[in-house]
């Protein structure tokens, strides 16, 4: 296994004090709200906190199931890209819908805490669905056979640049994207840090050091995947027994406590004795 080791590894992402959901052009986006400070944090301050509150909004959006759905009509080949997002009405243009209000609370709490990713203009946000979404995700709609919808993509792309906005359905596949590498690591190659500084020192006498130092929430998270599996040698597993997310550095582990250990145990074992009474019997 690779062993990377870094003596020091900063981030760095502006947050505001306060966001809005606001309307353009028929999509929801999230933005720095009016008249609130700014300040400079460090995402990479408390790494295992970071994987984990991305973890919890990404498993929010994918137990909604409505909108799971909607991201498999829209799919191509078991990807939704962003683009595609345009072919239809905004799924949060209905603020009142209950999975839209679930979503857009479970963002707006990540994004006060971390803030938000540049949205990339020469990129397409893209995501893999889940395999029990998978089995519709080649469907063709009526909006497949016309490419007008990408005229009006890049120019609402173009004009939210300097407002710093994000559009919700955008930000959703952001997180199942990082969901996917964390917990699946279903991409094949590791995705390009970016706007990510290496610092290396080499003083005689002493250990060369190796310190990095990323600008922007997408690649301080990647540049977190990297240390947290390269360097710190740690995995994010899922309960056998309680199926919550948790981290740890021993790939065998299977429950996230010794108490949900012994409660697992304890209930294979009652199934065992009335298994074997109801034969018995």
């Amino acid at each position: 296994m690779i062993d990377l080791h870094f003596s020091s590894i900063q981030g760095e992402n502006i947050v505001h004090s306060k966001y809005t959901i606001k309307p353009y052009n028929h999509f929801m986006y999230i933005q720095p709200a009016k008249n609130f400070i700014t300040k400079k944090i460090n995402p990479l301050e408390d790494i295992d906190t970071l994987i984990m509150d991305i973890l919890d909004t990404a498993q929010v959006i994918s137990s909604c199931k409505k909108y799971m759905q909607f991201l498999s009509k829209i799919s191509e080949n078991t990807f939704v890209f962003e683009k595609h997002f345009w072919r239809y009405p905004d799924f949060f243009e209905n603020k009142n819908h209950p999975e839209a209000i679930t979503i857009t609370n479970a963002l707006l709490v990540f994004v006060e805490k971390y803030g938000l990713p540049e949205w990339e203009l020469e990129r397409d946000t893209k995501a893999i669905l889940p395999p029990e979404y998978c089995i519709n995700s080649s469907s063709k709609s009526e909006y497949a056979a016309s490419n007008d919808y990408l005229k009006t993509f890049l120019t609402d792309k173009i004009a939210q640049q300097e407002k710093i906005a994000f559009p919700v359905c955008s930000l959703t596949l952001f997180f199942l994207d990082f969901y996917n590498i964390f917990t699946i690591n279903r991409t094949s190659k590791l995705k390009r840090v970016e706007h990510c500084r290496l610092f290396f020192r080499n003083e005689p006498g002493k250990e060369p050091e190796l310190t990095a130092a990323a600008t922007g929430l997408k690649p301080s998270i990647i540049l977190a995947f990297i240390t947290f599996t390269t360097g710190h040698h740690k995995a994010v597993h899922i309960c056998k027994h309680c199926g919550k997310h948790f981290i740890t550095t021993d790939a065998r582990s299977e429950y996230c406590s010794p108490k949900c250990r012994a409660s697992y145990n304890t209930a294979q074992s009652r199934k065992r004795q009335k298994r074997q009474g109801k034969e018995t019997f």
